[in-house]
């Protein structure tokens, strides 16, 4: 809900990156909040803490890793979204995967 509400009527700009191992697209995801305001949907769902870095095998970062590790760590100092969850409330995609393979 969160990022359909950020982009919704909105023009957005998706630079590719490469193919993840099932063929989907990875890439940089913007828009404009205002007219000259330029948002990168990635950066405001980690500030959010409504979303995880991705570190497994041939992840991308368009050259932001640092800054993306820093977005989330903020994010989970101050407890924002599934970082203030209790234990057991939230299962990571990395868990999940293990889980389910």
């Amino acid at each position: 809900d969160y990022l359909a509400a950020q982009i919704l009527n909105k023009r957005v700009s998706i630079r590719p990156l490469a193919k993840d191992q099932y063929g989907r697209l990875v890439a940089t995801v913007t828009y404009r909040q205002m007219l000259f305001i330029k948002k990168n949907a990635a950066h405001e769902m980690l500030k959010q803490g409504l979303a995880t870095l991705y570190r497994g095998g041939n992840a991308q970062y368009d050259g932001e890793k640092d800054l993306l590790e820093n977005i989330e760590a903020n994010a989970k100092k101050a407890k924002r979204g599934i970082w203030g969850l209790k234990k057991g409330e939230y299962e990571s995609p990395a868990e999940y995967k293990r889980k389910h393979k």
